[in-house]
């Protein structure tokens, strides 16, 4: 049975990979396959914003929302623990 190395360079836009045959020894001999995947850009070519910055602000949102909810119940039941609230 032959042995096979996998090789990746992984990079902000794209990704390259390269399947290595190797001799008994382990050490690589040939080269079998290699490819190169290319993302698209995260960035609008027009406006130059992120893609995704709509999606990220109403989260954003939801997340400030959410702490501050969470918050106001704490100190609600902090203030009915020592009856400042009845």
């Amino acid at each position: 049975m032959s042995k096979t190395i996998l090789g990746l360079d992984i990079g902000t836009n794209s990704i390259g990979w390269a399947l290595l045959g190797c001799d008994d020894d382990g050490e690589p001999n040939s080269i079998i396959k290699t490819g190169v995947r290319v993302f698209q850009e995260a960035v609008d070519a027009e406006s130059h914003e992120p893609k995704n910055l709509k999606r990220r602000m109403k989260r954003l949102s939801r997340r400030t929302l959410r702490r501050r909810v969470k918050r106001k119940k704490r100190v609600a039941e902090l203030l009915l623990i020592h009856h400042f609230f009845k």
